[in-house]
């Protein structure tokens, strides 16, 4: 009886810590690409894209914004990752805007940067991040892995009222770009001497191990 029990015990234990040890760890990002596919009608919109900083446009509706620093969870992508000294700017008859310093933030759900328009200068959360799958995006060919911008009511008033004017085609909730990511990252150090983080049991884990442990022990005395 004893075997069967320490048997059923032992087989609870590891099947739990496997389930624990499924969430992925957390990481330093170090490098990598933001692709943003456009998916406005931009020649409909009149808009032309160019890029800004050390951003290039390898295609005319691909912009690659290098990803530069950040702090994720992988599968799903959780935390931060920031594309600094890159942008874009968006020119509609001869008026332009520039966004710069995209700062993608997963668990906010938003895309944050730096806007400047001649004297105008201000941050703002321009674009909400939404994960493909949820089944909202437009033209997602991989919605496990492609996020949509949607443009933010603060942002479309902004470029509409202080930039291109009424009319611009810049509209609140407008989706304007699937986001794909692929991310340099490296195991995070913490302490003075460094080393890879890793998961430290939580106090119902432990209570559940010496609940189990203990009621081993009292089997056994029973059987002695």
């Amino acid at each position: 009886m004893t075997r069967l029990v320490l048997a059923v015990f032992s087989a609870s234990v590891l099947g739990f810590f496997a389930g624990a040890g499924r969430a992925s760890p957390i990481v330093t990002v170090t490098g990598g690409t933001a692709t943003l596919h456009f998916t406005v009608d931009l020649d409909a919109l009149d808009v032309s894209v160019t890029p800004g900083g050390n951003a290039t446009l390898p295609d005319p509706l691909d912009l690659s914004l290098p990803v530069t620093d950040g702090m994720v969870r992988l599968k799903p992508l959780k935390g931060e990752v920031d594309t600094d000294n890159s942008g874009m700017t968006f020119s509609v008859k001869g008026v332009d805007i520039e966004l710069d310093d995209l700062k993608f933030m997963f668990n906010k759900q938003k895309v944050k940067a730096d806007i400047s328009n001649g004297s105008l200068d201000l941050s703002m959360n321009v674009f909400n991040l939404v994960r493909c799958n949820t089944g909202k995006c437009t033209g997602a060919t991989d919605p496990k892995n492609q996020y949509g911008l949607f443009l933010r009511a603060q942002a479309a008033d902004f470029f509409e009222n202080d930039v291109f004017g009424s009319g611009s085609g810049f509209d609140d909730g407008d989706q304007i770009a699937l986001a794909t990511f692929d991310l340099t990252t490296k195991a995070r150090k913490h302490g003075k001497g460094g080393g890879a983080s890793t998961p430290v049991p939580e106090p119902a884990v432990l209570t559940f191990v010496g609940a189990g442990l203990a009621s081993l022990a009292s089997l056994r005395r029973r059987s002695v």
